[in-house]
C-alpha cells in the first residue's frame, strides 16, 4: 500500500468507514461545490442515524468540519469517495470521533493537535463530541482503535481487540 494508505474502507465497521465516505463526499461538496455530494451525506446521516435523528447529526458532522476547515494546520487529504483506501487523515478523524464516544478525551485531544493549530483544538474537540455523542444515542458509534506505528514509518489500523478493556 502506499505510504499515506493504512488501510482498506472493507476492513472498517460501518460506523468508521460511515464517517470516511461522509468526510469525502463533505469535501467533494466544498471543493467543487456538488450538491450531489453534499446529498451524500444527508443520505448517509439518514441511513445511519434514522430520519429524526439525522438532521441534528449533520449539523454536528458540519461543525466538524468547519471547525477543521478553520484551523487545519495543513491541508487535511482525503481520498475520492468510491476510493477503497484509506488515508491518515480519514483515520485521524474517525480516531478524534470515537475517542470522544468512548470518553476518551487524552487520545482526542492529541489526535486533534495533530490535524488542527493549537487555537482550533477546544473548538474541534466540542464540535467533535457533538457528533460522538449524537452518533452514540444512535448507536452508531466508531470503533476506538490503537494506531500503531510503524518502525518503517507509516501506520496500521489493527483491528479492534475483542474486549473494550484496557490491560
Amino acid at each position: 500500500m502506499p505510504a499515506d494508505v493504512v488501510c482498506l474502507i472493507d476492513d472498517l465497521d460501518p460506523a468508521e468507514a460511515f464517517l470516511i465516505r461522509a468526510f469525502r463526499n463533505w469535501a467533494v461538496g466544498r471543493r467543487d461545490g456538488s450538491i450531489a455530494a453534499w446529498v451524500e451525506v444527508w443520505e448517509a446521516f439518514h441511513v445511519a442515524m434514522g430520519d429524526d435523528r439525522a438532521p441534528a447529526g449533520v449539523d454536528c458532522f458540519e461543525r466538524v468540519m468547519a471547525a477543521l476547515a478553520a484551523a487545519a494546520q495543513r491541508t487535511i487529504m482525503h481520498h475520492a469517495p468510491d476510493c477503497r483506501c484509506v488515508g491518515t487523515d480519514e483515520t485521524a478523524l474517525v480516531r478524534l470521533i470515537a475517542a470522544l464516544a468512548h470518553d476518551a478525551p487524552g487520545e482526542a485531544r492529541l489526535v486533534a493537535l495533530e490535524m488542527v493549530r493549537i487555537a482550533g483544538v477546544e473548538p474541534l474537540i466540542a464540535a467533535a463530541g457533538d457528533l460522538a455523542r449524537a452518533l452514540r444515542r444512535c448507536d452508531h458509534v466508531p470503533t476506538l482503535r490503537v494506531v500503531l506505528r510503524d518502525p518503517r514509518g507509516g501506520t496500521a489500523m489493527p483491528k479492534p481487540p475483542r474486549s473494550r478493556h484496557l490491560h
